[in-house]
């Protein structure tokens, strides 16, 4: 991805990554990847390109990624998932117990 003024996306993906990594909120770790949060964002910065101001490419990426945060806690709530009880799918499942 490479914005109008051959600005290249891609080489803030890792600053994202460390960024979603810091912030993604340990309920949602369960069901959101770091990876999805970052691709998300990305997306989004890059549908978003004439919005950009020429400042601080690294501060409009964070509000990018902030807003992206605050919208995937949004739609768990309003799905009124209890994230306490959800569970990665890296994460083994218990075998249900037999009884007789």
């Amino acid at each position: 991805m490479v914005m109008e003024g051959s600005v290249n996306l891609e080489q803030y993906r890792n600053y994202l990554r460390v960024l979603a990594d810091m912030q993604l909120n340990p309920r949602l770790r369960a069901t959101e990847d770091v990876s999805a949060v970052v691709q998300i964002t990305m997306l989004q910065a890059h549908r978003d390109q004439s919005n950009f101001r020429r400042k601080s490419l690294r501060s409009w990426f964070k509000t990018i990624l902030t807003h992206t945060l605050m919208n995937l806690a949004k739609r768990y709530q309003a799905e009124k998932r209890d994230l306490r009880t959800e569970r990665s799918i890296d994460q083994p499942m218990e075998e249900p117990e037999h009884h007789g």
